[in-house]
């Protein structure tokens, strides 16, 4: 059954919680849910219990981006440097 939930970040998604699997690289339980622009998103749950987007935990994330533009790249650099504040 599927339902929306309310992300950590403030993002509404919608999930079946009902399906879960595990990462593929640090086999964490995730559940694939949909954006509201119709984008799958893989979510998972914090420490604290609450829902978050398994790309803000992953150690394995920059595996699967797959943006090699110069644009998306400069946008990973930022990423980058942003995650290590």
């Amino acid at each position: 059954m599927h339902e929306q939930i309310k992300l950590l970040g403030g993002a509404v998604v919608t999930v079946d919680l009902a399906e879960s699997s595990n990462c593929t690289r640090c086999r964490r339980a995730i559940w694939w849910s949909i954006t509201k622009n119709a984008k799958k998103m893989p979510i998972c749950k914090n420490e604290n219990g609450e829902f978050i987007s398994h790309f803000t935990d992953c150690p394995g994330v920059k595996e699967f981006r797959k943006d090699d533009t110069p644009a998306g790249m400069r946008r990973q650099k930022e990423r980058d440097l942003w995650q290590e504040k």
